[in-house]
């Protein structure tokens, strides 16, 4: 019932929202598009053509014969966007266009292209993208290419001085980038894939060549402004932390930013501010209004005025920070309010808004998978539905207390709209999130702008000092409340796992319950109840879905030993010595594995495997029993009476030992598999699955296929 009101209470006005009409079938034909990766461009044009015509028919139908049945029409149009948007994302896809460089037959020697990205520098390296421009052979013959290519750069004077737009070619053996398959690891491939990175290369110094010459386009002269405004805030006399604050806030460079600094932010819910994005360019645009509200508007001309200063400012500051995806699409955004209040003309927020978007997808389809697009836009539409609803549950008199109060509602309308994305991708919610913005918003203002006055009088060294000590003493005072707030024992929930499928089951009785409320106020304590009943039920099923596990796992883990023995909340994870004190590379390959099954695991280094038996799991030397089966952890040949075979099920396979394949058929009898682990070389690894295979003994690399699970519930 509650779904038919709300969709006869729209019906009248869906006419007026045009964009956000094609945006939702724009977008669902991107997202079939990204589900069929293997639709073809022939297929995609005959459908294309054929919609074009049904549109055409129908709208000659829709004008000439009867317009009560403009339904026919939409419906139409509907689709026709849908086709659009399928074949516009494969369009946009590099990996499938012939002229890719991994698809060129060609004798390649060289790879001739330019840098992407000023190089960053890295602990022991640097790292950029590299734009392919040509394919060289030994000859000097080329032929044009495209692609991405993630490098890293080891280091040196060369690659020390590069920047954006630097010319370059190289000689390097460019591999595939695998995807992470450790269970709840975060997939690094698939980040860059949104990007259309999909190969990478390692280049020491006499690998490669900055050639004389730059590009000059719009991004490679944004970024030189943005590299000259960077030594400007380097030459002043700032804290590390500050100055690190300054730079991610202002001109977008997060590479400054410590473990700590990031730690805080997030957990007193105020990550939105180190990243420049939609928020920055409210505040200018909001700043800029009010600073012009002074000027008289006798007519036309006047506002024109206006709008043209206002839409200047905007793109000026994400021209300074890089052209960034996320300020770019907010300066879209601003600029069309700023042409519509121009034009004297009310502007429909949701309309403007699906606009931007639309043009955006249009610019980069990819965008569409990108966290910080889903977040930036659903903040929005969140803040523009719920704020004035909330506002009114309140109406103070007083102007300090109006406007603290106007803060908390736009970030509880933001943080209410987002908290479903937040617990998906980040695992982590902040319940002090309205009391850190009431105070973070303003302050982070009062820095944009001290920082803009910097850059505008930096030519003048004795008020550069000035401002430059109360900008130090600005930021510490911001970065000393966020440590403060998130060190409370309060400040935020961690470790939250849910699936795709739930946060779809969350929004959709979020916006029901939202929905029911707003029409009638009586069911605002059942709808928030229901909701919270709802949210609190799926996080239970998951935990209690989760206390069941039972499995196996072998991680790939490059150069290390890793595999968990789960059983409920409790496993042994045995790895080797090294893993175990690499706590970056533990945390980053497997500590989410366990988060994610909400297992407390007991360490056990492969060194000190000894005998042992908890109840579920027992070992004896290198023959470990879990569930029945029989695994053997072979690092070197045993020494065993070969007269008799020793029946396991599966032999795996650690680093490199000297082994003969033949032999080791012949002292064990493996009744399932063979498992080579990360810790053996991909050379070695593969040359042994042929050995294996040929002896008619199924063997699994994790080089090949990524981390063996085996859940034993299933077999059940």
């Amino acid at each position: 019932m509650l779904v038919r009101v709300l969709y006869l209470s729209r019906m009248n006005e869906w006419h007026k929202y045009p964009f956000v009409r094609l945006l939702t079938s724009f977008v669902a034909g991107l997202l079939l598009s990204k589900a069929f990766e293997d639709y073809r461009i022939l297929e995609f044009n005959i459908a294309l053509l054929i919609s074009v015509v049904l549109v055409i028919t129908a709208s000659l139908y829709h004008v000439k014969i009867n317009y009560g049945n403009r339904r026919v029409f939409g419906i139409l149009s509907w689709v026709l966007f849908i086709v659009f948007g399928f074949g516009w994302n494969h369009m946009h896809q590099l990996k499938h266009k012939e002229s890719h460089f991994s698809r060129k037959e060609y004798p390649m020697k060289y790879i001739a292209g330019s840098l992407a990205e000023t190089p960053v520098e890295k602990e022991n390296s640097y790292k950029s993208v590299i734009q392919v421009r040509r394919l060289i052979d030994s000859t000097g013959q080329a032929v044009p290419a495209k692609g991405n290519i993630l490098a890293y750069f080891s280091k040196g004077q060369q690659v020390s001085e590069a920047a954006y737009g630097d010319k370059i070619v190289f000689c390097g053996d460019v591999e595939q980038i695998s995807k992470n398959t450790n269970p709840g690891a975060f997939d690094y491939a698939g980040y860059l894939e949104q990007m259309q990175i999909y190969h990478r290369v390692y280049l020491t110094e006499d690998a490669f060549q900055i050639l004389p010459g730059k590009e000059n386009s719009l991004y490679a002269v944004s970024d030189r402004w943005q590299q000259k405004l960077t030594r400007v805030l380097k030459r002043q006399p700032m804290e590390q932390a500050n100055f690190a604050l300054v730079s991610a806030l202002v001109l977008g460079h997060d590479n400054f930013l410590s473990d700590d600094i990031r730690k805080w932010y997030s957990n007193a819910g105020a990550m939105h501010i180190l990243c420049v994005s939609g928020l920055h360019v409210g505040i200018i645009y909001m700043v800029m209004i009010f600073l012009l509200r002074a000027w008289p508007e006798k007519g036309r001309r006047e506002k024109t005025i206006k709008a043209i200063i206002v839409i200047l400012s905007i793109w000026a500051y994400a021209f300074i920070t890089g052209l960034e995806p996320a300020v770019m699409r907010a300066s879209v955004m601003f600029s069309m309010v700023a042409v519509g209040k121009m034009l004297q003309r009310k502007s429909r927020i949701y309309n403007t808004l699906a606009a931007s978007a639309f043009i955006m997808l249009l610019i980069n389809p990819d965008m569409l998978s990108w966290v910080g697009f889903q977040m930036s836009y659903l903040a929005v539409f969140g803040i523009v539905w719920l704020q004035p609803y909330i506002s009114n549950w309140w109406s103070p008199r007083n102007k300090f207390a109006k406007y603290f109060w106007d803060l908390i509602a736009v970030s509880l309308a933001a943080q209410i709209i987002l908290f479903p994305l937040l617990i998906y991708y980040f695992h982590k919610i902040s319940i002090v999130f309205f009391i850190t913005n009431i105070f973070a918003i303003p302050m982070a203002t009062v820095v944009i702008y001290l920082t803009l006055l910097l850059f505008a009088i930096s030519w003048w060294a004795w008020l550069e000092n000035v401002l430059a000590l109360m900008l130090d003493m600005w930021t510490g005072w911001l970065n000393n409340l966020m440590r403060i707030v998130s060190s409370w024992p309060i400040a935020y929930f961690d470790d939250i796992w849910v699936s795709f499928w739930n946060v779809i089951v969350i929004y959709t009785v979020l916006v029901f319950s939202i929905s029911a409320l707003i029409k009638n106020k009586k069911y605002i304590v059942p709808s928030a109840i229901g909701s919270l009943v709802v949210v609190f039920l799926i996080l239970s099923a998951h935990k209690y879905q989760k206390s069941t596990n039972n499995r196996f796992i072998l991680y790939h883990v490059n150069n290390s030993f890793a595999m968990d023995f789960m059983k409920g909340h409790s496993s042994v994870f045995v790895a080797d010595s090294l893993l175990l004190t690499d706590k970056e590379k533990l945390g980053f390959q497997v500590e989410n594995s366990w988060k994610s099954s909400f297992v407390k695991p007991l360490l056990v280094s492969l060194d000190e495997l000894h005998d042992s038996d908890n109840g579920y799991f027992s070992c004896r030397e290198q023959f470990c029993l879990f569930n029945g089966d029989i695994f053997y952890v072979l690092n070197k040949m045993p020494k065993v009476d070969s007269s008799k075979k020793v029946q396991i099920d599966y032999l795996v396979l650690k680093g490199k030992p000297w082994i003969n394949p033949g032999e080791i058929v012949s002292i064990f009898k493996i009744r399932k598999k063979v498992l080579i682990s990360g810790s053996t070389p991909f050379w070695l690894a593969d040359k042994w699955k042929k050995a294996f295979e040929k002896l008619d003994v199924v063997c699994y690399s994790t080089h090949d296929s990524g981390a063996f699970i085996i859940d034993y519930r299933k077999n059940q």
